[in-house]
């Protein structure tokens, strides 16, 4: 990927979902997520390009939920016969925008599987 925030986050939410329903885990995330600024990605990843360190941690944090979000509502419409896996080639292929922006080879995909209001609201929340 282009963008950090999205490499960042997308390796810890997959180190978290290779943990599978392990109940330490989870609380670890929840944890994670709660304690969390609720900053955009978008601007923290502007932020850090800038130089600002302080808010690289949000890539792991409320990246990771982002990612978790983006997941199971891809799984929940797919009734499970789908996940984020099945998109990121998309991902790891597509051009992400000058700050950041998820690719819309990535987003258009997505958006034709999901309920797009679901997926407007998780977009707006975290980015």
């Amino acid at each position: 990927t282009d963008a950090l925030w999205a490499s960042e986050s997308l390796a810890h939410y997959y180190g978290f979902k290779s943990l599978g329903t392990d109940a330490q885990a989870l609380k670890l995330f929840q944890d994670m997520v709660a304690s969390a600024p609720e900053m955009g990605l978008l601007e923290a990843h502007r932020r850090v390009q800038h130089g600002d360190s302080r808010f690289y941690g949000l890539f792991y944090s409320r990246g990771a939920s982002f990612w978790r979000e983006v997941d199971g509502l891809i799984s929940s419409a797919a009734r499970g016969e789908k996940s984020l896996d099945n998109f990121l080639p998309l991902l790891l292929d597509g051009n992400f925008g000058e700050n950041g922006e998820l690719p819309e080879a990535f987003l258009d995909p997505v958006a034709g599987v999901v309920n797009r209001d679901a997926f407007n609201r998780i977009l707006e929340e975290y980015l």
